[in-house]
């Protein structure tokens, strides 16, 4: 018995529009992208950092994705971002009129009173800003990476590389609060640096931990479960930053005196 013969197909369609290869003004760069080139920020991060302000479970479910389900901004490159942000918003909290400023000034004179003749104490407060711009950044994502892989409560046999993951998207909206703050640092005056300071911690603290707090939502049914562990990732976080603050004023102070020597 013969076999029936199968019918001409002819040619393959074109696929449907929507499969097409985009056009070349499709791929021309937009103002997203000159977001990106100058902040390291898009659209993308800034949804990102909207949802681990007001709904974390969702960024913190993407963290666990390869992915991250391409909706968010991988954390650590926003936190990276951020920490650049500072140093862009140096004109309003390292300026000469700025109490941060005045505060490093008032110190270098109490330590070394003869730098100040002829502006010495002035140009070593600039060397120590300047200084510490550049060591900051470093030491501040080093530390907080070395935080990240100690901490465990995200839940059960969750890998090291989405431990970090989570870490960092946690710490997001504590970063912003610090780029809040220092936008207000010019409305403060040296003697209030203190008391503004220790007020920014405590609410940077329960920002930490109310964002881990929520964050775990879909890994910890239990409201206790969650409150210990946001309770204690805000102390680990707290005492990085500390850590991380410290670290940057020493180096930058020994940077500076040692340029201001070689070029005394």
């Amino acid at each position: 018995m013969s076999v029936p013969e199968q019918p001409d197909k002819g040619p393959p369609l074109p696929p449907p529009k929507s499969e097409r290869p985009t056009d070349d003004k499709q791929l021309k760069p937009g103002w997203n992208d000159m977001a990106e080139d100058i902040f390291g920020l898009s659209v993308r991060g800034l949804v990102t950092m909207r949802d681990l302000v007001i709904r974390p479970s969702l960024v913190f479910d993407a963290a666990r994705r390869p992915d991250w389900l391409q909706r968010y901004t991988p954390s650590i490159r926003l936190v990276s971002s951020l920490v650049a942000l500072m140093l862009v918003l140096r004109i309003f909290w390292a300026g000469e009129d700025s109490a941060m400023y005045q505060s490093v000034l008032e110190q270098i004179e109490e330590v070394a009173p003869t730098i100040s003749a002829d502006g010495g104490s002035t140009a070593l407060a600039d060397n120590y800003f300047a200084a510490w711009a550049i060591v900051f950044p470093l030491t501040y994502l080093a530390v907080q990476f070395l935080a990240a892989m100690c901490v465990r409560i995200w839940g059960k046999g969750v890998p090291q590389v989405t431990r970090i993951r989570l870490y960092f998207a946690a710490i997001v909206p504590g970063v912003i609060l610090a780029n809040l703050s220092l936008i207000a640092t010019p409305l403060i005056g040296p003697a209030q640096l203190a008391l503004f300071t220790t007020l920014y911690m405590v609410v940077c603290g329960l920002a930490y931990g109310a964002t881990a707090y929520l964050g775990l939502k879909s890994s910890y049914a239990s409201p206790l479960s969650r409150l210990w562990r946001g309770a204690l990732f805000a102390v680990i976080v707290l005492l990085a930053d500390t850590i991380a603050s410290i670290s940057s004023s020493v180096l930058g102070g020994i940077a500076a005196g040692q340029f201001h020597l070689a070029t005394g």
